[in-house]
C-alpha cells in the first residue's frame, strides 16, 4: 500500500514542529536557569524549576525583607566628579581630555559599586536569600520566599 505525499508531508511537518518546540523549550529553560543562578540560592532555583505551573499560586508567607545601601556613595561620586572637573581646570585640559578624566572618575565609581553589589548578591544567595532587585548603589533582598524558610530572619 502506497502512502500519499500529503500524508508524508503532514507527518514530517508534525515531527519538525515537535522538534523545534523541544529545542525552544530547552533553550528557554537554560536561559531561565542562567538568570535564576544569578539571583537565588541553588535550592530555591531547583524548587522553582520543579514547579509545574509558570507562576506559583499567591500565598501569605512570613518573610524578611532587607534594603542594603552603600552609605555615602552619592556624595562620594559627586566629590569624585567635582575633583575630576577641578583637576581638568587646573591642568587646563582641552574639552576632550577633560571629558576623558571625568569619564575615568565615573568608571572608577561604577567599578567600586559593582564590586560591592557582586559581594552583596553572593552573600544573599549563600544565605538562601532571593535578590529582588538592584537599586542603584543598593540591593533589595528577601528571605523566606519564594520557598518558606523557618530561619528566614536568622539567615
Amino acid at each position: 500500500m502506497a502512502v500519499s505525499p500529503p500524508v508524508i508531508g503532514a507527518l514530517l511537518a508534525t515531527h519538525l514542529a515537535v522538534s523545534v518546540g523541544r529545542t525552544v523549550e530547552h533553550r528557554d529553560r537554560r536561559r531561565l536557569e542562567g538568570l535564576l543562578q544569578k539571583i537565588v540560592a541553588p535550592r530555591v532555583m531547583e524548587s522553582l524549576l520543579a514547579e509545574t505551573i509558570a507562576v506559583p499560586a499567591p500565598r501569605r508567607m512570613d518573610v524578611t525583607v532587607v534594603v542594603i545601601n552603600l552609605r555615602g556613595f552619592t556624595p562620594f561620586t559627586e566629590a569624585a566628579q567635582t575633583q575630576a572637573e577641578q583637576a581638568a581646570r587646573n591642568l587646563r585640559l582641552d574639552p576632550a581630555a577633560a571629558r576623558a578624566l571625568a569619564d575615568a572618575a565615573a568608571r572608577a565609581a561604577w567599578e567600586s559599586v559593582n564590586r560591592y553589589l557582586n559581594v552583596a548578591a553572593a552573600e544573599i544567595k549563600a544565605t538562601s536569600g532571593t535578590l529582588d532587585k538592584f537599586l542603584g548603589d543598593g540591593v533589595l533582598a528577601l528571605w523566606g520566599a519564594p520557598q518558606p524558610d523557618e530561619r528566614h530572619a536568622a539567615q
